[in-house]
């Protein structure tokens, strides 16, 4: 809030210079020596701090009546001055100050402001307000990403969506494709960057996003990237162009409905447990470092009402992961790897 305000003042100061300034503090000046000097005589017990507060108290206007003006030549070579010169001045720097703070909202809204937020998810494109929306709430209802900074980039819109606005998430209006629009979204300091295909432009979508990938990657390869694509012959290329996790929706409904006509019910229980908002779910999480078997970890996690039904392996210099399912009770943890569970909520990877 403080440093806010600090920035209010400085484009004050920026935008009528420093005369505005100057004549109010030369305004308050006068004002309080001028009362100390005419009141004085008439009240001893008046202070430099009575008069301070009187000449604030007059030139906002608030006139609490507790000091006032009581001899000819105060009222008519201070208290008049005061009022007219002293409020004038005010007024013209608490209006400039109201005038950015709407300017700056209004930016805000209109995803033109540089943002100076860090360790937040960029959410990369708007396919479908109940799509994003959707994505959004998931991300608010896990602990771990719960209090996450979320950033839209976008732009198809003049202003946020107002259900996004009202879930705290921040705005970008632009081509993420531009160095420039990423920079805005302070995309070198996120966590994690959400690039969601677009099933209106289903030949271009798929390569759109992966020259963002290419972007991201050059200079921020240590931020997470996630990619959605249309066409299953781009997962590849995708993973070789440094791509953390890439998500074919085509795949995974063909996946589902083949699943569903084998076994009906099957894509409800994988909804559930792919929820972060009802039931159980899926969860991997890093495992301590004193478990050195894969019973140790099945031991561990009894206690804990979290199921254990496999283990992710990260691949050697930052390769893409893959997992063990039910491994045998000897089979041996590794450094990097990281439990694959079933819980009603996130546990942590302490013992």
């Amino acid at each position: 809030m403080l440093q806010f305000l600090l920035q209010i003042f400085r484009n004050t100061l920026i935008r009528h210079g420093t005369l505005t300034l100057l004549a109010l503090c030369l305004m308050l000046v006068y004002s309080v020596v001028g009362f100390m000097l005419t009141e004085g005589q008439t009240n001893p017990k008046l202070t430099w701090g009575d008069a301070l507060w009187w000449a604030i108290v007059s030139m906002t206007t608030v006139g609490y009546g507790d000091l006032y003006p009581t001899t000819s030549l105060s009222r008519f070579l201070v208290g008049i001055p005061t009022m007219f010169f002293g409020c004038a001045l005010v007024a013209q720097v608490l209006g400039s100050m109201a005038d950015h703070i709407i300017k700056t909202e209004s930016r805000k809204r209109r995803g033109l402001k540089t943002l100076r937020c860090k360790d937040h998810i960029i959410i990369i494109r708007l396919p479908s307000l109940t799509k994003v929306v959707q994505l959004v709430n998931e991300i608010r209802a896990d602990e771990s990403t719960g209090k996450t900074p979320i950033v839209l980039i976008d732009d198809r819109f003049e202003e946020l969506p107002e259900d996004l606005s009202n879930l705290g998430v921040s705005f970008v209006r632009g081509n993420a494709e531009e160095p420039a629009v990423l920079n805005r979204a302070n995309y070198e300091n996120a966590r994690q960057i959400i690039i969601l295909a677009d099933p209106d432009e289903p030949r271009l979508s798929d390569l759109r996003s992966l020259a963002i990938i290419l972007s991201v990657e050059a200079k921020a390869g240590h931020v997470v990237t996630i990619a959605e694509v249309l066409q299953p012959e781009k997962v590849t290329v995708f993973k070789e162009a440094g791509c953390d996790s890439v998500l074919c929706v085509s795949d995974l409904s063909s996946q589902m409905i083949a699943q569903e006509i084998q076994d009906p019910g099957l894509g409800h229980v994988m909804q559930e447990l792919t929820s972060n908002r009802s039931g159980k779910q899926l969860y991997m999480i890093p495992i301590p470092q004193q478990y050195k078997i894969y019973q140790d970890v099945e031991d561990w996690l009894k206690p804990k009402d979290a199921l254990l039904i496999g283990l992710s392996h990260q691949r050697e210099h930052g390769g893409h992961s893959h997992s063990s399912w039910y491994p045998k009770q000897d089979h041996p943890i590794i450094q990097g790897d990281r439990a694959i569970i079933i819980a009603d909520e996130r546990l942590r990877g302490q013992a």
